[in-house]
């Protein structure tokens, strides 16, 4: 029945099936906080507490990134390299959604600069490397060689479908934020408003003419 529902409205069955993961991970860091206070505990007897809540979602928050990727996985590398307050524990989980996204097939990814750059690939590069140098959720990055003046490149290609998988992930997030809101299991941080200000920042990165001005 999952599987039949997942074809017919996808949408609707990874917001459902991403929910039902954020949920008991909210749920668990919810419950430590109250029985840290409950409890009275302090020093030592508290950080046994959260670290074993920490250790307990750190293998579900990395299947969760790797499971469904999107934004969920371009949280995980923002949360990897932006939190130093962060449990250690949860940054290495974050931290390791950086190296496992899937990188595109070298033939598909020669298809795509050749549309782009409506010329073949062998007359553009006297090389480019097949295997990427690095692969994130919207873009992978492959070293080069240009034909024209024998420049040494770097080539970052956008993931087919990746930008409207992304909008759809950051529309989702934003409805389980609101939801985790309401349900009071937000521990207290404004989800809504911080999922409504990556609008501002995520959708500029799939412009990679404009970061490569930027660049020059």
């Amino acid at each position: 029945a999952s599987a039949i529902a997942h074809v017919a409205v996808p949408t609707a069955w990874r917001e459902v099936a991403v929910l039902g993961r954020v949920v008991p991970l909210q749920a668990a860091y919810a419950l430590t906080a109250l029985r840290v206070r409950a409890g009275h505990l302090a020093g030592p007897a508290a950080e046994a507490r959260w670290n074993a809540t920490h250790a307990w979602a750190t293998p579900r928050i990395r299947a969760l990134l790797d499971d469904f990727g999107g934004f969920l996985r371009k949280i995980g590398q923002m949360l990897g390299t932006a939190t130093p307050s962060m449990p250690p524990a949860l940054i290495a989980a974050f931290a390791e959604s950086m190296d496992n996204c899937e990188a595109l097939p070298y033939r598909q990814m020669r298809r795509i600069i050749e549309s782009e750059l409506r010329a073949p690939v062998s007359q553009l590069f006297s090389s480019l490397d097949k295997t990427p140098a690095a692969t994130a959720s919207i873009a992978q990055v492959h070293f080069g060689t240009l034909r024209s003046d024998g420049s040494d490149v770097a080539v970052k290609v956008a993931c087919v479908g990746s930008k409207s998988k992304m909008l759809s992930d950051m529309r989702t997030m934003l409805r389980i934020a609101i939801v985790l809101r309401r349900l009071g299991l937000d521990g207290g941080v404004d989800l809504p408003t911080i999922m409504r200000a990556y609008w501002d920042i995520v959708p500029d990165e799939f412009d990679l003419t404009t970061e490569s001005a930027k660049m020059e």
